[in-house]
């Protein structure tokens, strides 16, 4: 399945001009809600992962994996920045505002996600 990129800000033409990622639709007799379900981004998919988060105003990400196993195997790229800073790519910047580790063991991150400003 993939998710369609439009064209981005700065003219920049994405990889492919989708990610594979799924929509996922459900609703209740309370709410209609829409998720985007895809797999840790590599790191040459990085920037295109967060054009869609910008495009699609995705206010939250669930990460189910580690970055690393217990057997020191890469499972997923730090596309976030496990630490607390900036981090860019191309024309869209993350920064952590906080790091929070609850009772059992999850571990919450504020993000701020933007287009970088052009000078």
């Amino acid at each position: 399945n993939r998710v369609v990129l439009n064209p981005c800000k700065d003219f920049r033409q994405s990889a492919r001009g989708y990610i594979n990622a799924s929509f996922i639709r459900t609703s209740s007799s309370e709410s209609i809600s829409q998720f985007i379900a895809t797999q840790g981004p590599l790191p040459h998919t990085f920037e295109d992962f967060w054009e869609m988060v910008i495009q699609y105003h995705c206010p939250v990400i669930v990460m189910l994996t580690r970055l690393v196993d217990n057997y020191k195997m890469v499972k997923c790229g730090d596309y976030f920045q496990a630490e607390d800073g900036p981090r860019e790519f191309h024309n869209i910047s993350i920064v952590t505002k906080w790091i929070r580790t609850t009772d059992t063991s999850l571990v919450l991150r504020h993000l701020e996600v933007n287009y970088k400003e052009v000078r």
